[in-house]
Formats: C-alpha cells, structure tokens, sequence
C-alpha cells in the first residue's frame, strides 16, 4: 500500500468513528415543558355548597403525588346534629379566572360536631392555581333497620 492511500483510509476511519460517537447514545432523551408553580404564592379560597360544615382554610394544601396526580388535602368541620357523609368537589382557576382543574372527595359517616381529614384527588392541573372554590355537601348517614 502506498503511503497516502493509507494516511487517507486512516482520516476516513477516524471521521467514520467520529460520526457514529456523534450519533449519541441508546437513551431517548424528551425534552419537557417548563414547569409552572402548582399554585400561586396565595391561593384565594371560597366555599359553597348546601352543607352543615366549614373548611377550616388554614389546613388546605396542594401538591402532586408520585404520578403527578393532584392531591388536596382538608379539614372540615362538620356542625350537623347527625353523621353525615361529606362530598366536597374543588374547583381550581387560574390569576385570569381560567378554570385549570378540578378535585373531588368524600368521607363517611362523619360524627356529629366533629372535625374530618378529606383527601381530595384529580388530574394535574392546566396551569398554576390561584384560587379555589370547594362546594361542600353533606348527605344524612343511613342507619341499618335491625
């Protein structure tokens, strides 16, 4: 061989290794989304519902669990006479009044004149929560005829 032709195959192996090293790895690499805060620095609260109980606002909190499901934590305190099974359904908005989510959760058989922890459950929400209004029912718990 003659001695270009051999310096030449040389520079073609090298750019040939170079090339497939530049092709990466095996490992698919997503580029994800800029993530938005959950909720805005203060989350404005409401409540509505036809309900004998009230949220205690201090004790709501936010947050995504393991599979970025959302998860909204609560107490209430149930007033009513009799237990009660609870149904709270929240709705989340953004700072322009955007509707960006919704949770939902019960409790049964709350006692009467007793405070409850509600777990309530949802998608991720579309956008960072800003306010929320959580419409609270409770229905009389049925009893047993023995």
């Amino acid at each position: 061989m003659r001695p270009a032709s051999t310096t030449v195959r040389r520079v073609l192996v090298a750019a040939a290794a170079l090339a497939v090293v530049a092709c990466g790895s095996d490992t698919p690499h997503v580029q994800q989304a800029a993530a938005s805060p959950l909720t805005a620095s203060q989350v404005a609260f409401r409540q509505t519902g036809d309900a004998q109980a009230t949220i205690d606002q201090s004790s709501v909190h936010y947050r995504l669990d393991d599979a970025r499901l959302l998860e909204i934590s609560l107490a209430l305190h149930s007033a009513a006479s009799t237990a009660q099974t609870v149904g709270v359904q929240a709705s989340l908005y953004d700072s322009t009044g955007r509707l960006v989510g919704d949770a939902t959760g019960s409790d049964i058989n709350v006692p009467p004149n007793s405070n409850a922890t509600i777990t309530l459950s949802g998608p991720h929400p579309n956008g960072t929560v800003a306010s929320a209004t959580f419409e609270v029912h409770l229905v009389p718990a049925t009893t047993p005829q023995g």
